[in-house]
Protein backbone atom coordinates (compact mmCIF):
# COMPACT_ATOMS: atom_id res chain seq x y z
CA UNK A 1 0.00 0.00 0.00
CA UNK A 2 1.20 3.19 -0.94
CA UNK A 3 1.46 6.21 1.72
CA UNK A 4 -1.33 7.81 3.44
CA UNK A 5 -2.15 11.23 1.67
CA UNK A 6 -4.18 13.84 3.42
CA UNK A 7 -6.12 16.60 2.79
CA UNK A 8 -7.31 19.20 4.97
CA UNK A 9 -9.54 22.14 5.38
CA UNK A 10 -11.93 23.86 8.12
CA UNK A 11 -15.42 24.34 7.86
CA UNK A 12 -17.43 26.87 9.98
CA UNK A 13 -20.72 25.45 10.64
CA UNK A 14 -24.01 27.78 10.21
CA UNK A 15 -24.04 28.02 14.29
CA UNK A 16 -20.08 29.33 13.89
CA UNK A 17 -18.53 26.10 15.20
CA UNK A 18 -15.28 24.78 13.15
CA UNK A 19 -14.62 21.37 11.87
CA UNK A 20 -11.74 20.02 10.46
CA UNK A 21 -12.35 17.78 7.32
CA UNK A 22 -9.90 14.63 7.19
CA UNK A 23 -9.82 12.62 3.93
CA UNK A 24 -7.28 10.00 3.09
CA UNK A 25 -6.04 9.26 -0.12
CA UNK A 26 -3.86 6.33 -1.07
CA UNK A 27 -3.61 2.74 -3.39
CA UNK A 28 -3.68 -0.72 -2.03
CA UNK A 29 -1.79 -3.41 -3.04
CA UNK A 30 -3.86 -3.90 -6.11
CA UNK A 31 -3.38 -0.39 -7.28
CA UNK A 32 -6.98 0.68 -6.44
CA UNK A 33 -7.69 4.10 -5.78
CA UNK A 34 -9.63 5.20 -2.35
CA UNK A 35 -10.81 8.78 -0.97
CA UNK A 36 -12.04 8.50 2.39
CA UNK A 37 -13.48 10.81 4.78
CA UNK A 38 -11.26 9.08 7.76
CA UNK A 39 -12.10 12.34 10.22
CA UNK A 40 -14.76 15.58 11.50
CA UNK A 41 -13.63 16.47 14.51
CA UNK A 42 -14.21 20.08 16.04
CA UNK A 43 -11.19 22.41 15.70
CA UNK A 44 -10.74 25.32 18.77
CA UNK A 45 -9.17 27.40 15.94
CA UNK A 46 -7.80 27.98 12.56
CA UNK A 47 -3.94 27.86 13.76
CA UNK A 48 -1.81 25.07 12.53
CA UNK A 49 -1.13 23.88 15.96
CA UNK A 50 -4.99 23.49 16.73
CA UNK A 51 -5.44 21.76 13.69
CA UNK A 52 -2.52 19.35 14.73
CA UNK A 53 -4.44 19.23 17.90
CA UNK A 54 -7.55 17.99 16.56
CA UNK A 55 -5.75 15.37 13.68
CA UNK A 56 -2.99 13.52 15.96
CA UNK A 57 -6.10 11.27 17.78
CA UNK A 58 -7.51 10.30 13.90
CA UNK A 59 -3.88 9.28 13.40
CA UNK A 60 -3.36 7.25 16.03
CA UNK A 61 -7.22 5.79 15.57
CA UNK A 62 -6.09 4.57 12.28
CA UNK A 63 -2.71 4.06 12.94
CA UNK A 64 -0.74 5.78 10.22
CA UNK A 65 0.86 8.44 12.24
CA UNK A 66 4.22 6.95 10.37
CA UNK A 67 2.61 6.19 6.91
CA UNK A 68 1.92 10.03 6.19
CA UNK A 69 2.76 11.12 2.66
CA UNK A 70 1.58 14.73 1.16
CA UNK A 71 -0.83 16.97 2.70
CA UNK A 72 -3.25 18.76 0.66
CA UNK A 73 -4.80 22.05 1.67
CA UNK A 74 -5.22 25.57 0.93
CA UNK A 75 -3.01 28.37 0.65
CA UNK A 76 -3.35 29.82 4.07
CA UNK A 77 -0.56 30.49 6.22
CA UNK A 78 -1.64 28.37 8.99
CA UNK A 79 -1.31 25.44 6.54
CA UNK A 80 2.15 25.79 6.49
CA UNK A 81 2.66 25.60 10.31
CA UNK A 82 0.52 22.59 10.66
CA UNK A 83 3.25 21.09 8.50
CA UNK A 84 6.18 22.64 10.32
CA UNK A 85 4.12 20.56 13.26
CA UNK A 86 3.84 17.60 11.52
CA UNK A 87 7.32 17.75 10.61
CA UNK A 88 8.60 18.45 14.45
CA UNK A 89 6.39 15.59 15.56
CA UNK A 90 7.55 13.47 13.40
CA UNK A 91 11.43 13.76 13.89
CA UNK A 92 10.95 13.88 17.51
CA UNK A 93 8.97 11.11 17.96
CA UNK A 94 9.11 8.54 15.22
CA UNK A 95 12.30 9.75 14.21
CA UNK A 96 11.21 9.97 10.47
CA UNK A 97 12.43 12.75 7.98
CA UNK A 98 9.05 14.13 6.59
CA UNK A 99 10.01 17.47 4.86
CA UNK A 100 7.70 20.25 5.67
CA UNK A 101 7.88 22.15 2.03
CA UNK A 102 8.61 19.50 0.16
CA UNK A 103 5.19 17.40 0.71
CA UNK A 104 3.14 20.51 1.39
CA UNK A 105 0.65 20.47 -1.92
CA UNK A 106 -1.35 23.71 -2.17
CA UNK A 107 -5.31 23.15 -3.46
CA UNK A 108 -5.03 24.47 -7.02
CA UNK A 109 -8.87 25.40 -6.77
CA UNK A 110 -8.04 27.94 -4.01
CA UNK A 111 -5.16 29.60 -5.27
CA UNK A 112 -6.81 29.96 -8.43
CA UNK A 113 -9.72 31.17 -6.12
CA UNK A 114 -6.60 33.78 -4.40
CA UNK A 115 -5.90 34.55 -7.86
CA UNK A 116 -9.21 35.86 -9.33
CA UNK A 117 -9.93 37.40 -5.58
CA UNK A 118 -7.22 39.70 -6.33
CA UNK A 119 -8.56 40.99 -9.81
CA UNK A 120 -11.69 41.63 -8.42
CA UNK A 121 -11.05 42.92 -4.67
CA UNK A 122 -8.26 45.68 -4.40
CA UNK A 123 -6.86 44.54 -1.18
CA UNK A 124 -7.33 42.85 2.45
CA UNK A 125 -8.62 46.00 3.35
CA UNK A 126 -11.56 46.25 0.90
CA UNK A 127 -11.94 41.68 1.51
CA UNK A 128 -12.39 43.14 5.05
CA UNK A 129 -15.09 45.69 4.34
CA UNK A 130 -16.85 42.99 2.45
CA UNK A 131 -16.44 40.60 5.27
CA UNK A 132 -18.36 43.31 7.82
CA UNK A 133 -20.87 44.15 4.92
CA UNK A 134 -21.91 40.41 4.40
CA UNK A 135 -22.23 40.02 8.50
CA UNK A 136 -25.27 42.63 8.08
CA UNK A 137 -26.70 41.40 5.12
CA UNK A 138 -26.75 37.79 6.81
CA UNK A 139 -29.06 39.35 9.89
CA UNK A 140 -31.25 40.79 7.36
CA UNK A 141 -29.82 44.22 8.19
CA UNK A 142 -31.22 44.46 11.70
CA UNK A 143 -30.47 47.89 13.17
CA UNK A 144 -28.69 49.14 10.21
CA UNK A 145 -29.89 52.47 9.44
CA UNK A 146 -30.71 54.22 5.88
CA UNK A 147 -27.64 55.95 5.98
CA UNK A 148 -25.66 52.96 6.57
CA UNK A 149 -27.48 51.15 3.38
CA UNK A 150 -26.70 53.80 1.33
CA UNK A 151 -22.83 53.90 2.83
CA UNK A 152 -22.32 50.11 1.41
CA UNK A 153 -24.41 50.89 -1.73
CA UNK A 154 -21.56 53.64 -2.56
CA UNK A 155 -18.98 51.38 -1.53
CA UNK A 156 -19.67 48.71 -3.54
CA UNK A 157 -20.46 51.34 -6.72
CA UNK A 158 -16.39 52.09 -6.29
CA UNK A 159 -15.84 48.08 -7.05
CA UNK A 160 -17.37 49.49 -10.72
CA UNK A 161 -19.67 47.81 -13.10
CA UNK A 162 -19.79 44.55 -10.64
CA UNK A 163 -20.37 46.41 -7.62
CA UNK A 164 -23.63 48.25 -9.58
CA UNK A 165 -24.47 45.14 -10.53
CA UNK A 166 -24.60 44.09 -7.14
CA UNK A 167 -26.60 46.62 -5.95
CA UNK A 168 -29.22 46.41 -8.59
CA UNK A 169 -29.54 42.69 -7.32
CA UNK A 170 -29.94 43.75 -3.86
CA UNK A 171 -32.49 45.74 -4.68
CA UNK A 172 -34.23 43.49 -6.43
CA UNK A 173 -34.07 41.05 -3.30
CA UNK A 174 -34.76 43.36 -0.49
CA UNK A 175 -38.30 43.45 -0.86
CA UNK A 176 -40.51 40.38 -1.35
CA UNK A 177 -42.81 41.76 -3.58
CA UNK A 178 -40.09 43.34 -5.99
CA UNK A 179 -37.98 39.58 -6.19
CA UNK A 180 -41.56 37.71 -6.81
CA UNK A 181 -42.14 40.52 -9.60
CA UNK A 182 -39.08 40.11 -10.90
CA UNK A 183 -39.13 35.80 -10.68
CA UNK A 184 -42.40 35.86 -12.67
CA UNK A 185 -40.64 38.17 -15.51
CA UNK A 186 -37.73 36.19 -15.49
CA UNK A 187 -38.73 32.94 -14.36
CA UNK A 188 -35.48 33.03 -11.70
CA UNK A 189 -33.78 34.70 -9.51
CA UNK A 190 -29.73 36.11 -9.64
CA UNK A 191 -27.78 34.57 -6.60
CA UNK A 192 -25.70 37.03 -4.57
CA UNK A 193 -21.92 37.32 -4.71
CA UNK A 194 -19.72 36.14 -1.15
CA UNK A 195 -16.67 37.28 0.21
CA UNK A 196 -15.30 33.65 0.20
CA UNK A 197 -15.45 32.55 -3.56
CA UNK A 198 -15.41 34.34 -6.45
CA UNK A 199 -17.30 31.84 -7.92
CA UNK A 200 -20.26 33.50 -6.47
CA UNK A 201 -19.42 36.90 -8.21
CA UNK A 202 -18.99 34.77 -11.55
CA UNK A 203 -22.41 33.19 -11.56
CA UNK A 204 -23.99 36.08 -10.59
CA UNK A 205 -22.58 37.77 -13.55
CA UNK A 206 -23.07 35.08 -15.70
CA UNK A 207 -27.24 34.38 -14.73
CA UNK A 208 -27.04 38.80 -15.16
CA UNK A 209 -25.96 38.35 -18.53
CA UNK A 210 -28.41 35.97 -19.62
CA UNK A 211 -31.19 37.89 -17.64
CA UNK A 212 -30.21 41.03 -19.08
CA UNK A 213 -33.31 41.91 -20.75
CA UNK A 214 -35.16 41.09 -17.46
CA UNK A 215 -32.74 43.06 -15.45
CA UNK A 216 -32.95 45.95 -17.36
CA UNK A 217 -36.68 45.65 -17.66
CA UNK A 218 -36.57 45.80 -14.15
CA UNK A 219 -34.14 49.45 -13.62
CA UNK A 220 -36.42 50.74 -15.79
CA UNK A 221 -39.65 50.26 -14.32
CA UNK A 222 -37.79 51.09 -10.86
CA UNK A 223 -35.56 53.98 -11.70
CA UNK A 224 -37.12 55.97 -9.27
CA UNK A 225 -35.43 54.00 -6.48
CA UNK A 226 -32.57 53.06 -7.92
CA UNK A 227 -29.94 54.87 -7.65
CA UNK A 228 -28.93 56.26 -10.82
CA UNK A 229 -25.23 55.74 -10.35
CA UNK A 230 -26.39 51.93 -10.36
CA UNK A 231 -28.51 52.25 -13.23
CA UNK A 232 -26.11 49.68 -15.90
CA UNK A 233 -26.09 51.62 -19.30
CA UNK A 234 -25.00 49.57 -22.94
CA UNK A 235 -21.29 50.11 -21.77
CA UNK A 236 -22.07 48.97 -18.59
CA UNK A 237 -23.48 45.77 -19.67
CA UNK A 238 -20.68 45.49 -22.48
CA UNK A 239 -17.57 45.90 -19.53
CA UNK A 240 -19.81 42.80 -18.00
CA UNK A 241 -19.72 41.09 -20.50
CA UNK A 242 -15.78 41.47 -20.96
CA UNK A 243 -15.19 40.72 -17.20
CA UNK A 244 -17.41 37.33 -17.99
CA UNK A 245 -15.13 36.45 -20.89
CA UNK A 246 -12.06 37.27 -18.94
CA UNK A 247 -13.35 35.13 -16.45
CA UNK A 248 -15.06 31.95 -17.72
CA UNK A 249 -11.70 29.77 -18.52
CA UNK A 250 -10.80 30.24 -14.66
CA UNK A 251 -14.37 29.10 -13.78
CA UNK A 252 -13.77 26.09 -16.28
CA UNK A 253 -10.14 25.18 -14.67
CA UNK A 254 -11.32 25.43 -11.48
CA UNK A 255 -14.25 22.84 -12.66
CA UNK A 256 -11.45 20.86 -14.63
CA UNK A 257 -9.26 20.52 -11.22
CA UNK A 258 -12.08 19.52 -8.83
CA UNK A 259 -12.63 15.46 -8.42
CA UNK A 260 -11.04 12.51 -7.13
CA UNK A 261 -9.11 12.00 -10.70
CA UNK A 262 -7.14 15.08 -10.80
CA UNK A 263 -3.69 14.34 -11.48
CA UNK A 264 -0.24 16.58 -11.18
CA UNK A 265 0.40 16.85 -15.16
CA UNK A 266 -3.20 18.36 -15.53
CA UNK A 267 -2.58 21.13 -12.61
CA UNK A 268 0.39 21.80 -14.04
CA UNK A 269 -0.81 22.45 -18.07
CA UNK A 270 -3.81 24.14 -16.38
CA UNK A 271 -1.80 27.03 -15.13
CA UNK A 272 -0.25 27.22 -18.15
CA UNK A 273 -3.20 27.67 -19.86
CA UNK A 274 -4.35 30.28 -17.13
CA UNK A 275 -0.72 32.10 -17.50
CA UNK A 276 -1.08 32.29 -21.12
CA UNK A 277 -4.48 33.71 -21.01
CA UNK A 278 -3.69 36.67 -18.85
CA UNK A 279 -0.69 37.42 -20.74
CA UNK A 280 -2.53 37.72 -23.69
CA UNK A 281 -5.24 39.50 -22.14
CA UNK A 282 -2.64 42.10 -20.64
CA UNK A 283 -1.51 42.57 -23.83
CA UNK A 284 -4.53 43.31 -25.93
CA UNK A 285 -6.37 45.73 -23.39
CA UNK A 286 -2.93 47.32 -22.51
CA UNK A 287 -2.23 48.11 -25.97
CA UNK A 288 -5.81 49.19 -26.53
CA UNK A 289 -5.66 51.19 -23.74
CA UNK A 290 -2.53 53.12 -24.63
CA UNK A 291 -3.66 53.41 -28.32
CA UNK A 292 -6.71 54.84 -26.72
CA UNK A 293 -4.71 57.46 -24.43
CA UNK A 294 -2.34 58.24 -27.12
CA UNK A 295 -4.72 59.36 -29.73
CA UNK A 296 -6.79 61.39 -27.69
CA UNK A 297 -3.87 63.28 -26.87
CA UNK A 298 -2.87 63.21 -30.72
CA UNK A 299 -6.96 64.47 -31.46
CA UNK A 300 -6.07 67.81 -29.15
CA UNK A 301 -2.65 68.49 -30.44
CA UNK A 302 -3.18 68.54 -34.41
CA UNK A 303 -6.30 69.79 -36.53
CA UNK A 304 -8.34 66.73 -37.94
CA UNK A 305 -10.34 66.50 -40.31
CA UNK A 306 -11.92 63.19 -39.70
CA UNK A 307 -12.86 60.48 -37.23
CA UNK A 308 -12.58 57.06 -37.09
CA UNK A 309 -13.56 54.64 -34.26
CA UNK A 310 -12.14 51.26 -34.20
CA UNK A 311 -13.41 48.09 -36.27
CA UNK A 312 -12.27 45.21 -37.82
CA UNK A 313 -13.87 45.54 -41.14
CA UNK A 314 -12.31 48.45 -41.85
CA UNK A 315 -8.93 47.59 -40.80
CA UNK A 316 -6.90 48.00 -43.66
CA UNK A 317 -8.13 51.22 -44.16
CA UNK A 318 -7.18 52.40 -40.64
CA UNK A 319 -3.92 50.81 -40.92
CA UNK A 320 -3.31 53.17 -43.99
CA UNK A 321 -4.72 55.92 -42.23
CA UNK A 322 -2.31 55.62 -39.00
CA UNK A 323 0.32 55.18 -41.24
CA UNK A 324 -0.63 58.33 -43.04
CA UNK A 325 -0.68 60.14 -39.44
CA UNK A 326 3.52 58.66 -39.10
CA UNK A 327 4.07 60.01 -42.31
CA UNK A 328 2.53 63.60 -42.44
CA UNK A 329 3.57 64.22 -38.30
CA UNK A 330 6.77 62.03 -37.43
CA UNK A 331 9.00 64.56 -37.38
CA UNK A 332 6.83 66.62 -35.09
CA UNK A 333 6.90 64.36 -32.54
CA UNK A 334 9.16 63.74 -29.69
CA UNK A 335 10.97 59.89 -29.57
CA UNK A 336 8.10 58.83 -26.92
CA UNK A 337 5.42 59.76 -29.04
CA UNK A 338 7.01 58.28 -31.83
CA UNK A 339 7.27 54.47 -30.15
CA UNK A 340 3.68 55.29 -28.35
CA UNK A 341 2.12 55.31 -32.34
CA UNK A 342 4.64 51.93 -33.28
CA UNK A 343 2.84 50.36 -30.67
CA UNK A 344 -0.24 51.79 -32.04
CA UNK A 345 0.45 50.41 -35.87
CA UNK A 346 1.30 47.37 -34.61
CA UNK A 347 -1.78 46.60 -32.64
CA UNK A 348 -3.74 47.60 -35.39
CA UNK A 349 -2.06 45.41 -37.40
CA UNK A 350 -3.09 42.31 -35.16
CA UNK A 351 -6.17 40.01 -36.96
CA UNK A 352 -8.00 39.18 -33.58
CA UNK A 353 -8.06 42.95 -31.78
CA UNK A 354 -11.49 41.81 -31.47
CA UNK A 355 -12.63 45.66 -32.04
CA UNK A 356 -14.94 46.87 -35.00
CA UNK A 357 -14.31 49.82 -36.59
CA UNK A 358 -16.82 52.47 -38.21
CA UNK A 359 -15.44 55.12 -40.32
CA UNK A 360 -17.61 58.36 -39.19
CA UNK A 361 -17.59 61.68 -41.58
CA UNK A 362 -18.19 65.24 -39.74
CA UNK A 363 -21.95 64.62 -39.99
CA UNK A 364 -21.52 61.43 -37.74
CA UNK A 365 -22.94 58.96 -40.55
CA UNK A 366 -20.78 55.90 -41.53
CA UNK A 367 -18.99 55.72 -44.54
CA UNK A 368 -19.04 53.10 -46.84
CA UNK A 369 -16.09 50.21 -46.48
CA UNK A 370 -14.72 49.22 -49.83
CA UNK A 371 -11.09 49.46 -51.66
CA UNK A 372 -11.15 53.29 -52.38
CA UNK A 373 -8.65 54.59 -49.83
CA UNK A 374 -9.66 58.45 -49.36
CA UNK A 375 -5.87 60.05 -49.84
CA UNK A 376 -6.76 62.70 -47.39
CA UNK A 377 -4.32 62.09 -44.63
CA UNK A 378 -5.27 63.70 -41.15
CA UNK A 379 -6.99 60.64 -38.90
CA UNK A 380 -7.49 59.92 -35.59
CA UNK A 381 -7.99 56.56 -34.10
CA UNK A 382 -10.57 56.42 -30.65
CA UNK A 383 -11.12 53.41 -29.45
CA UNK A 384 -14.58 52.55 -27.39
CA UNK A 385 -13.08 50.31 -25.21
CA UNK A 386 -15.86 47.86 -23.54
Amino acid sequence: MTKIHLSVDIWTSPNSYLYLAVCAHFLDSNDQSYNLLIGLPEVAGHSGEHQWEALLPILKDYDIVRKIGALTGDNSGTNDTLCRTISAHLSEHEKIDWSATFWRIRCAGHFINLFVQAFMIADQDELAWIESYEEAEGNDFDGISEQKRKEYEAKFRTFGVLGKLHNVIIHIRSSPQRLKQFKLRAGRRVPLNNRTRWNSWWTMLDIALILQESVSWYISVYLDTIDKGDQLSVQDWAQLRTIHTFLEIFKSATLKLEGDHVTLDRVIYMMDLLKLHYSKSLVRYLSLFILHKVLIIFRKTFPLERCIRISELELYEVRQNLICIMRSSFRRLSIQWQLFFILAIVRCMVKDSGQRMHVINQSGTRRNSGNDIDAKPLYVLRTTLS
